[in-house]
């Protein structure tokens, strides 16, 4: 079948399907999936919440694939305590896959920061995997995260390995 281009700009004649891994070649792009959110989440506990809104699932095509998630979360506020601090985590499933600490520690200024974590992975199975964010304070503080109409991002981006 030939693959046609008509005047609206969409593509006949081809599927997903008939791009496999051999044909797109080493970290060629499978498939991405998206989530955004503005919600505005609040913390005064040392126990993660997640981050509404901001959560993903994934299946690969291949168990060798890899998974590049990219995770950007704004408005990370915490008070005007020397000790309150975000800790930012991007979590597959149950487990932390990348987290980053201490965010806005030993301010005495109330913060509005932006964190970004990623992580490159590979699949291991062809199961769907679910990536969200979540954040906790250091202590018993209160920290935010969505301050100020703030957006956050989540993109998973399946890579051939």
């Amino acid at each position: 079948m030939p693959i046609v281009i008509n005047g609206s700009g969409t593509l006949t004649g081809l599927s997903a399907e008939a791009l496999s891994p051999s044909v797109l070649g080493n970290h060629g792009i499978i498939q991405v999936v998206t989530a955004s959110s503005t919600s505005s989440v609040n913390c005064d506990d040392t126990t993660a919440v997640d981050i509404t809104g901001l959560s993903a699932s994934i299946t690969c095509s291949n168990a060798t694939n890899k998974v590049l998630a990219l995770m950007s979360v704004g408005g990370i506020y915490s008070a005007a305590n020397a000790n309150d601090a975000v800790e930012l985590q991007l979590v597959r499933d149950s487990s932390i896959v990348a987290k980053a600490v201490n965010i806005g520690i030993h301010s005495t200024w109330n913060l509005n920061l932006m964190g970004f974590l990623q992580d490159f992975t590979a699949a291991g199975d062809t199961n769907a995997h679910t990536y969200k964010g979540m954040f906790k304070n250091r202590q018993s503080g209160t920290v935010k995260v969505g301050q100020v109409e703030a957006k956050h991002f989540l993109t998973l981006i399946e890579v051939v390995a």
